[in-house]
């Protein structure tokens, strides 16, 4: 992982340029506050679940399922929305099906499939959960007036497919 606590000056970004002509000084300056912003982020939202007792992957799976509350999924299902592999998730869903989250059951289709479905008390922590998260969403967000919003989105979502591109080696 990229972490710079440190941003260099623009001074020495210039000077660096100079030595290193394919770097763009206001590119990489802004890539660097991008990777540490994410960085500080994913640790604010670390510290949260941390709180609530959860791991980053039960607290997605969570958060997927209590999008439809009472529909039920297949492992397989979860795994792809999730991006994660057929195993990852069934560890997710052993470890939340212990804590009573989520339960497993025969799908109703087809008998050879199982499904996920989320419990009572998974809804029940979802909602003492859901406020506080989105509370600390909004704080984080609050330095960015809404009328920003917007273009933040679209920005990122442009870095995002940049990054998608250069990892398929579609870059020169």
């Amino acid at each position: 992982m990229l972490y710079t606590p440190e941003i260099p000056s623009e001074e020495i970004l210039q000077k660096l340029s100079k030595r290193y002509p394919q770097m763009d000084p206001d590119s990489f300056r802004a890539c660097l506050v991008l990777a540490r912003c994410g960085t500080d982020m994913n640790a604010a939202f670390e510290d949260f679940l941390v709180e609530c007792k959860l791991s980053q992957g039960r607290f997605m799976v969570l958060g997927f399922m209590n999008r439809t509350p009472e529909e039920p999924f297949t492992p397989t299902q979860l795994a792809r929305a999730l991006g994660v592999s057929r195993a990852t998730m069934t560890g997710l869903v052993d470890g939340l099906e212990s804590a009573g989250l989520v339960e497993r059951g025969i799908h109703s289709e087809d008998r050879r499939k199982m499904r996920v479905r989320m419990t009572a008390k998974g809804r029940k922590a979802m909602d003492e959960i859901m406020p506080e998260f989105y509370g600390s969403v909004a704080s984080i967000m609050s330095g960015v007036n809404s009328s920003d919003h917007k273009l933040l989105v679209e920005m990122l979502e442009t870095v995002s497919k940049a990054l998608v591109a250069y990892r398929r080696g579609e870059h020169s």
